[in-house]
């Protein structure tokens, strides 16, 4: 069986700070996957359609995305993150 390859996308509005933790996060999962699974980061550009963004699901990618505190799922201070999507990619 070969190595799966998930693209992680990441909006261009994220300061240098977040793209560094982002990228950092990533080596971290991918060294505990231990090669059965690899993210790989990728640019989400600035306005993607509906019809991209329904090929990004398809194709297993996520989405990293900012959420600020007025956002429902920002309130939940025990959350590290949230996803939404599943098995087939979906929004982190």
């Amino acid at each position: 069986m070969g190595v799966r390859i998930l693209s992680v996308l990441r909006p261009p509005r994220f300061d240098v700070a977040a793209r560094e933790h982002i990228g950092l996060a990533l080596q971290q999962w991918n060294h505990v996957l231990n090669g059965f699974v690899q993210l790989r980061p990728a640019l989400l550009p600035s306005d993607p359609s509906d019809r991209m963004l329904a090929e990004l699901r398809r194709s297993g990618a996520w989405i990293v995305l900012k959420v600020d505190s007025r956002h429902a799922a920002a309130r939940d201070r025990v959350a590290m993150a949230v996803t939404i999507g599943g098995r087939g990619g979906g929004f982190v």
